[in-house]
């Protein structure tokens, strides 16, 4: 049981609240701590939310659809230079990588 006295309430928080005081918190200049205290919210509630909040985002994409000139093109040089290529040099065999490295090559052969 708290005291009358605590710096904030033990009442549970809704999530009505919780929309309404995440947003506040970004663009404060407050620590998580100096924050909770102001606005009457446990540190380890406010800090509960912001890690809920943070885990419901939406993930970054992690692919990224790449539009090949000619696939052709493409499957003829990886089967040329992959066999004899070191194993650092492998990353620059990945379809964006290698559409790249042509789209920077073009415009040195439309320039000759």
């Amino acid at each position: 049981m708290s005291s009358p006295n605590a710096p904030y309430s033990c009442l549970p928080r809704t999530a009505k609240q919780r929309l309404r005081l995440l947003p506040r918190y970004h663009q404060s200049q407050l620590t998580l701590k100096q924050f909770a205290a102001r606005h009457g919210v446990g540190l380890s509630t406010l800090s509960k939310w912001l890690r809920l909040e943070r885990d419901a985002a939406p993930t970054k994409v992690k692919f990224q659809e790449v539009q090949l000139p000619n696939p052709y093109d493409y499957l003829k040089d990886l089967f040329t230079h992959l066999p004899s290529a070191k194993i650092t040099e492998i990353k620059q065999f990945t379809p964006a990588a290698w559409a790249k490295a042509k789209a920077k090559e073009r415009p040195l052969a439309e320039a000759t």
